[in-house]
């Protein structure tokens, strides 16, 4: 591994400097309401999962907030990527093979602080829900799994507000409605504190044996919706979010800085037409991602990787009745997208001429994807829940010559059904061929967004994967269990050989660094919940190996993917301490324990030698792509929420401890040359954590 790559870690420790030193928030109530969804179909097909107000209120994370996608990775066929941080490989996927969305638009630079929390705010969003497979046709382009957020479409009765601060995240929403009751707006507004402190915090920070010399950054989003009740029938809302994140550090030679922002707007309209319900929207997305590295050593050398990614989206779907225990959905979406995959640098060196070198020419590349869809579902017989649809795709991309345009049409679908076999008891069965139109070349596995975004073509076909999933679920009144088996294959998958080395001139052909193969995962996944207004219990478990396949890489031959954990077991448990009048005291704990992830390793190395019996430099041998198993991933949280009310505010403090264990999990590991040995890289040791939060 180039230093360079290590380089990448030191913004990190501009939040995380006070990995050492520093404090952080415990999560807090943010939904106001479970996923409305029918409950036939919560579990229908062995995959779908609502977010719970209760669970998010007892999550500990390292920055502090309520996070969905964390929220995901306590849940079975889930393995994380770095310790605390944002990144879900679902069912042997990649990280770009997720979809996550809100109000039904991409959000392609989910994450904030380095990819620590999520930059959706939870405080507007009413719903979310999680499906690892079952999909609904409605959303496509992914191959994994679909993280939905929904913002609130309540049209409430007076002013609301609600505030929230932690040390790395400070914010607050309001809704106001207006006097007739059918118009209201929400807003929502946070920052982080994190690039004032940062100097002080890295002041004492040493890496590599080095200071940094200089952090600061810039961390916010913003949220904002009206509602329109026009009606008894129809919705109307028009919203916007923004969001961004900017970086700078400074060490020795070194100047760096990293920025991402993602901007949506759409216009949505829900309501009713004869006997049909439908759903009708207009959205655009932009997402831009730049990250820029100078270094002064005999000369000024400028790399840059820069991947942008706009938008056009049209929808419209209706449901319609077919009788009283089966409906129809039908659907058109178009959507028209621009990507900017770009990667660039200079060197000067003196007398000498300056190089410079830029991949795509700096160019946007245009894809259209039309696709119609429709889905039937329904009872049957009082035993059995199905649903059944299909997606027929049309994909056309453009490259520098438009008279060259090349178009797919790709066909998919989704199946699912609840077989009941007893009173709560029920077998549980689905299957689902995905497309994936675009790909993702990863960096550091690290949740961050800093990976180029890449248009499917010929020469990078579009990515496919078909899963099925069977397995047994039992349900009372407050007991919950499943077990589940899956098998997934994949083709088309990319693999960037680059990745480590972000910051080189060879990135600028990073084309001929990606190779194109396949991938397997086959898992058993289980999962309990017992939950009670005293306490809750949940404990989930996965079996699984996931392997790649690319012909170029490690002869040949399958070699697992880089966070293939076989093991994952995961438990959280709350229990309400004191209840009184106004007035609770919850605990909470979580452990997980995981299987270590794959690194690529050299074993040994052999000195050649040349003509004339002269010795070469020593040449590290590595037996495998993949080839060493870290050490296992072991982290217990706990955490206590207090909350009670004020003259009528309802107001709470949760304070927590990340890592109770101050267990040093590794995330990584850097070659010591001076040392000549392999050490590892952990992030949080033992790590404290308070929140506030209040609404009136």
């Amino acid at each position: 591994m180039s230093r360079l790559h290590h380089i990448l870690l030191f913004p990190l420790l501009f939040v995380s400097g006070a990995l050492f030193a520093q404090e952080e928030t415990e999560r807090q109530d943010t939904l106001a309401a479970a996923v409305k969804e029918s409950s036939r179909f919560i579990r229908l097909g062995g995959g779908g999962y609502t977010v719970q107000e209760t669970a998010l209120r007892s999550q500990v994370t390292p920055m502090g907030d309520p996070d969905v996608i964390k929220f995901t990775q306590f849940l079975p066929g889930v393995s994380s990527g770095s310790d605390g941080g944002s990144a879900v490989y679902v069912r042997g996927g990649n990280i770009g093979n997720s979809r996550i969305t809100l109000d039904g638009v991409p959000v392609y630079g989910s994450s904030h602080l380095l990819g620590f929390t999520q930059a959706i705010p939870l405080s507007v969003c009413s719903d979310a829900g999680i499906s690892l497979g079952g999909f609904s046709p409605a959303y496509g382009n992914f191959t994994s799994a679909h993280i939905a957020m929904t913002t609130s479409r309540e049209i409430p009765s007076r002013l609301k507000s609600h505030v929230s601060g932690s040390l790395f995240l400070l914010g607050g929403d309001i809704s106001v409605p207006d006097k007739s009751g059918r118009l209201s707006f929400i807003g929502s507004l946070r920052g982080s504190p994190a690039g004032v402190a940062a100097p002080l915090l890295l002041r004492g920070c040493k890496v590599f044996s080095g200071a940094l010399e200089d952090a600061s950054g810039t961390v916010y989003d913003a949220f904002g919706k009206v509602n329109w009740r026009i009606g008894n029938k129809n919705h109307l809302s028009i919203s916007s979010f923004y969001s961004t994140d900017s970086y700078y550090f400074a060490y020795r030679q070194a100047k760096g800085t990293f920025s991402w922002n993602n901007w949506i707007s759409q216009l949505r309209h829900e309501g009713q037409w004869g006997r049909w319900t439908v759903q009708n929207s207009l959205s655009w997305n932009r997402f831009l991602s730049d990250q820029t590295l100078l270094q002064e050593l005999s000369a000024l050398n400028t790399f840059a990787v820069e991947s942008s990614v706009k938008e056009a989206t049209f929808s419209s779907s209706g449901t319609v009745g077919l009788g009283k225990k089966t409906n129809l959905l039908l659907g058109v979406n178009g959507q028209v997208s621009s990507f900017l995959p770009g990667a660039k640098y200079d060197l000067e060196s003196g007398d000498r001429p300056s190089v410079s070198e830029s991949a795509f020419s700096e160019k946007s590349r245009p894809s259209v994807l039309t696709t119609l869809f429709s889905q039937i579902n329904g009872n049957l017989f009082r035993w059995l829940t199905f649903r059944a649809g299909g997606r027929v795709n049309n994909y056309r991309y453009f490259p520098e010559e438009p008279e060259k345009a090349e178009s797919f049409f790709v066909p998919e679908f989704d199946v699912a059904a609840s077989i009941g076999l007893s009173r709560g008891l029920s077998i549980e069965l689905s299957a689902d061929y995905r497309s994936q139109f675009f790909h993702q070349l990863e960096g550091l596995p690290m949740g961050w967004s800093l990976d180029l975004m890449v248009p499917s073509s010929r020469d990078l076909p579009y990515e496919t994967a078909f899963q099925w999933t069977a397995g047994l679920s039992y349900r009372a009144e407050n007991l919950s269990l499943s077990a589940d088996v899956y098998d997934k294959g994949m083709d088309n998958l990319v693999y960037y050989r680059n990745a480590v080395n972000l910051f080189s001139p060879s990135l600028s052909g990073w084309k001929s660094d990606v190779v194109i193969g396949s991938g397997t995962s086959r898992g058993i996944e289980f999962l309990a919940e017992y939950q009670r207004k005293e306490w809750s219990l949940r404990l989930a478990y996965t079996y699984s190996n996931s392997t790649r396949l690319f012909a170029e890489l490690n002869g040949g031959e399958p070699f697992p993917s880089q966070f293939d954990r076989p093991h994952i077991l995961n438990a959280t448990g709350s229990c309400l301490l004191l209840s009184r009048p106004g007035f609770n005291i919850r605990l909470n704990a979580f452990f997980t324990y995981q299987s270590g992830h794959c690194e690529t390793v050299s074993v040994g190395s052999f000195t050649p030698w040349l003509l004339k019996e002269q010795e070469a430099d020593p040449v590290e041998w590595y037996s495998g792509k993949n080839n060493y198993r870290m050490p296992a991933y072991i982290r217990m949280d706990f955490g206590c929420t207090v909350s009670w009310e004020k003259n009528r505010h309802p107001m709470s403090l949760n304070a927590g401890v990340y890592n109770l264990l101050n267990r040093h999990n590794p995330v990584s590991l850097v070659y010591d040359a001076e040392d000549m040995c392999w050490k590892q890289i952990y992030i949080f040791p033992l790590f404290p954590s308070v929140r506030f939060t209040a609404e009136f």
